[in-house]
């Protein structure tokens, strides 16, 4: 009991809504806007804009993982948000897509996105004046917040399937790590 009380305080990613080093599902029928508020969670922590009166901090790299309708996504939603928002142009590079699908079923899916954060994380760390030692896990730290949209097509097994929703938690878990 005392060693959880001793346990670092949880640190929010936006007040009240998640902590970083967490993970979280939305989920809810279709149709009913999940993309457009993950887009809206997305967009405020990469840009440090108080998320709905709830405190974001500062900027913060985030992924996008995009499994359906990246081009809409990626030209569309995100440059709308930032438009609709005020944000400067230069303020907008924080944000990511990944526009493919993704298995989190599947370790080498995982692999592929731990990859991209690394090579995203030493891009950045290179336009700064900085120099990479190597790849090979770089990617801690990449990103403080990875949204995968949508949950049923980051999977290859059935998403009501036992050993596919234990995998694709171990690897949310991977990733978080």
């Amino acid at each position: 009991y005392d060693d959880m009380l001793a346990m670092p305080d949880p640190e929010p990613l936006v007040e009240g809504l998640i902590f970083k080093q967490t993970s979280a599902l939305l989920f809810g029928k279709s149709n009913a806007f999940k993309s457009f508020l993950g887009i809206d969670i997305a967009c405020s922590v990469a840009t440090g804009t108080d998320w709905h009166g709830h405190e974001v901090g500062q900027p913060a790299r985030v992924l996008y993982v995009a499994t359906e309708g990246s081009r809409g996504v990626g030209k569309q939603r995100i440059p709308g948000w930032m438009e609709a928002h005020g944000i400067a142009p230069e303020l907008r590079h924080n944000i990511e897509l990944f526009p493919d699908e993704v298995a989190l079923d599947d370790p080498s899916w995982v692999d592929a996105v731990l990859q991209t954060a690394a090579v995203m994380k030493a891009r950045e760390t290179i336009k700064a004046g900085g120099k990479v030692p190597d790849l090979d896990g770089y990617q801690k730290g990449a990103y403080a917040l990875i949204i995968v949209d949508i949950f049923g097509a980051s999977m290859n097994g059935p998403e009501t399937s036992d050993e596919t929703a234990r995998a694709w938690v171990r690897s949310v878990n991977r990733l978080m790590k």
